[in-house]
């Protein structure tokens, strides 16, 4: 399960993973697919047994501060590849971590996302948030971030392709691994979601339905 508190990275790791005063280091590297070198972008990298982590960039990129200031152990997971438990060492910017590709996920994720562009050349006013943009925007909740990208009615919600609620619009942004909006409606996904979705494949079949049950609460 990945980390959701990727926006208290900025302010330091928990107590009992802080490191001692003055040894305090930045791990600093890249995140690529074992055997071709491709980036990956949104994979999660957490001291092991941690909650407090953060993810790469959509160039491969990771920063994390306030990390230990000698080799530690690090849990570095992405969609579509196989978990690692790795040793890295901070102050090595040019570190390259590799992980081994689950081929069936990534033939899975292929489908839904050339599904969700597909989307987006037949409506020319769907806007798609990726992992990137969920995870480092710095906002206090969803509703607020969307409404920083001009985003300002939102009458309906979906949630892995079930009706939601407005209220899940008070949540992180962090939680969700991507989002859609068109017109009022805002379609959300997590990353179990689209996992599960790409291992059974069910995205490759057909498309998903635009949810249009009404919403409740709010």
């Amino acid at each position: 399960m990945r980390g959701s508190n990727v926006l208290m990275v900025a302010f330091g790791l928990s107590l009992a993973a802080a490191p001692v005063r003055g040894q305090e280091r930045e791990l600093r590297g890249t995140v690529v697919s074992a055997g071709t070198g491709d980036v990956v972008a949104g994979a999660w990298i957490a001291l092991r047994d941690q909650d407090w982590g953060t993810y790469s960039w959509n160039d491969g990129h990771f920063f994390l501060p306030e990390v230990p200031g000698s080799p530690a152990s690090y849990e570095v997971n992405a969609l579509g590849y196989e978990p690692e438990t790795l040793t890295l060492e901070p102050g090595d910017p040019d570190q390259v971590v590799e992980l081994q590709p689950d081929p069936d996920v990534l033939e899975g994720l292929k489908g839904f996302m050339d599904q969700v562009e597909r989307r987006r050349q037949r409506g020319g006013q769907l806007r798609m948030f990726d992992r990137e943009a969920l995870a480092f925007n710095g906002a206090f909740s969803l509703g607020d971030y969307l409404a920083q990208r001009g985003v300002r009615t939102v009458r309906q919600v979906c949630l892995d392709e079930r009706p939601g609620t407005l209220g899940l619009l008070e949540r992180r942004a962090t939680e969700f691994y991507m989002a859609e909006v068109v017109g009022g409606y805002l379609r959300l996904y997590t990353e179990d979601f689209v996992e599960r979705a790409a291992r059974e494949r069910l995205e490759l079949q057909r498309e998903p339905q635009i949810c249009s049950a009404p919403v409740e609460g709010g």
